[in-house]
């Protein structure tokens, strides 16, 4: 197997033969990923701009801490962060403190010059700490976790936390959100209106399963944030959130 993916490799270098070998590395999905890391190495652009694309295709995060020194190359930075999009689900700028950031949440080792300091396990023991006592039932996920909150009304709202990004001055942020329900443009003034009333964070639109859709989000300094902190600003994001998802669409999906 080692020979083949190693052909497969080696084929990467001519274009003739390199979508080709292309389809092949990723159908062998997991078993080509470290033949595919070392080929990031190559002097041959090809080579590396293909490896690349393979590596967003297969989705192994076992790819991220290469693709993250290659973001500070001029010439591959491009491919290196649309493959660490298509890996992680996210749509973060071409920063590598950002990126970083979210692989060390994730629980992803980074080279020590890349260390924003931040850990998957440390945002979850605070998160852990803030619900205790709280009707809120919790999943681990790869991006981060989600919390299912259940309301005083009997309703539900689905709750999530976000850490390893950073602010334009390079401080760790932490976002608490929820989705609201499909963002209909002619409901955009409204939102914008609604946000001065709003005390617990800001209705936002973010892109989800394809469509634009209303999120409410706060977001706090990761370096400050408290366990009261986070606790308050979940039930409330829960809370408004659920009100403006019934007054959008009537239901609890969310």
């Amino acid at each position: 197997m080692s020979a083949d993916i190693d052909g497969l490799i080696s084929q990467l270098r001519n274009f003739r033969s390199r979508a080709v070998a292309m389809e092949s590395l990723i159908g062998l999905g997991e078993a080509a990923v470290p033949a595919l890391i070392g080929a990031l190495k190559s002097r041959h652009e090809g080579i590396r701009s293909a490896a690349m694309m393979c590596l967003g295709q297969i989705g192994d995060t076992r790819a991220c801490p290469a693709l993250l020194g290659l973001i500070e190359d001029d010439a591959a930075r491009a491919d290196a962060v649309h493959a660490l999009q298509r890996i992680s689900g996210e749509r973060f700028d071409p920063d590598a403190k950002t990126w970083a950031g979210w692989m060390q949440s994730q629980g992803i080792p980074v080279p020590s010059e890349y260390d924003t300091g931040e850990s998957g396990a440390g945002l979850a023991r605070l998160i852990s700490e803030a619900i205790k006592g709280l009707d809120v039932a919790v999943k681990s996920g790869k991006h981060g976790p989600t919390l299912t909150v259940k309301l005083p009304t009997g309703r539900r709202q689905v709750v999530k936390v976000r850490g390893g990004f950073t602010d334009s001055s390079g401080h760790r942020l932490v976002a608490v959100y929820t989705d609201c329900g499909e963002a209909d443009p002619d409901r955009y003034e409204w939102a914008l209106r609604n946000n001065l009333r709003i005390t617990q964070g800001r209705l936002a639109i973010q892109d989800i399963k394809g469509k634009p859709t209303f999120v409410l989000v706060n977001t706090h300094l990761r370096e400050t944030l408290q366990i009261e902190e986070i606790r308050i600003s979940i039930m409330k994001i829960a809370s408004v959130g659920d009100k403006i998802e019934k007054m959008l669409t009537g239901e609890d999906m969310r």
